[in-house]
């Protein structure tokens, strides 16, 4: 039998007095206004001399990114795919930053402009490591809800540690655009710690894992976990109707537990990362509440392999 860390049981055991507490509480901090019909805003690939951007709009829209050392920003980036390109989904590679330096930036798509409430969001580029490694590469298919390919959908990865060898935890996130043909692929050679301080040690021949995410913007989703001895390819992977109960699967181990229940909680009535690729508000509504528990522990048991 599985069992849940104790603070876990006893958030499960006392729903009712998480629901009046809820009531209760006028300390709720929401997080900080987007801009109309910007969303799943994402920073992937962190590098030293680079990082990339995605979102998703409501409507087919031109998009970049206005960024810079200070809030003045002064530079624009533009969509991977064509200075014009116009679409729902927006990918952006910024070229150009310096090692280790703390950039803003800004999205647009058309005359709608997502400055974070007027604050600029920043990334901080990564420390430069040297170390040589074999180049290897995660690969495989993405498909729609119809069955054709998820062609212009953003996927994101991380590398998790399962083994106990090389570096604990996860990688920072990576990502990548979904070809014509239903193709991504992703260096996993690039993996970097977390904390970007340098690059993650894992284990190629087995026994740590891939997580992989995906959502287009009519809300079809995916989440899906692998050993990564099935990184090419790794199974054909559908996106179907979200929300889904592997949203909740936080620690992106493989199976919703209590590590799962406690991410959730220990992010209760705190701002929300609205940057992050798997968030404990688990119903996008800018806050984790007794609904983002409840969702949590509805799902306590699925496997997402």
């Amino acid at each position: 039998m599985r069992h849940l860390p104790k603070r876990a049981v006893i958030l499960v055991s006392g729903l009712g007095v998480l629901w009046f507490l809820a009531a209760l509480s006028t300390s709720v901090i929401p997080a900080a206004p987007r801009a109309t019909g910007i969303s799943n805003l994402r920073v992937t690939n962190v590098r030293a001399v680079s990082f990339t951007v995605s979102w998703m709009t409501e409507v087919p829209a031109a998009g970049q990114v206005n960024w810079g050392p200070t809030g003045a920003l002064g530079n624009v980036a533009v969509d991977v795919r064509d200075p014009g390109y116009t679409g729902r989904t927006h990918y952006v590679v910024v070229t150009g930053p310096l090692p280790e330096t703390t950039y803003f930036f800004d999205v647009v798509s058309d005359s709608v402009v997502d400055d974070n409430g007027g604050q600029h969001y920043s990334v901080t580029t990564a420390a430069v490591d040297g170390r040589p490694r074999t180049p290897d590469l995660a690969y495989g298919q993405a498909f729609g809800d119809d069955g054709e390919p998820a062609i212009g959908t953003a996927l994101f990865l991380a590398l998790r540690d399962a083994d106990g060898a090389g570096n604990p935890g996860q990688s920072a996130w990576m990502s990548s655009l979904i070809d014509e043909y239903g193709y991504w692929h992703l260096s996993l050679s690039d993996s970097r710690l977390a904390d970007l301080s340098g690059l993650f040690d894992y284990t190629p021949t087995g026994g740590d894992t891939l997580c992989l995410v995906a959502e287009d913007p009519d809300g079809n989703r995916v989440h899906r976990v692998f050993d990564i001895a099935h990184r090419y390819p790794t199974d054909d992977l559908q996106l179907i109707p979200g929300p889904l109960p592997c949203d909740a699967d936080l620690i992106c181990d493989g199976i919703v537990d209590g590590s799962d229940l406690a991410a959730v909680t220990d992010a209760w009535r705190q701002p929300v990362d609205k940057l992050a690729v798997l968030s404990p508000d688990l119903n996008g509504d800018g806050v984790v509440n007794v609904v983002d528990v409840q969702r949590a522990t509805a799902s306590f048991g699925q496997t997402c392999q």
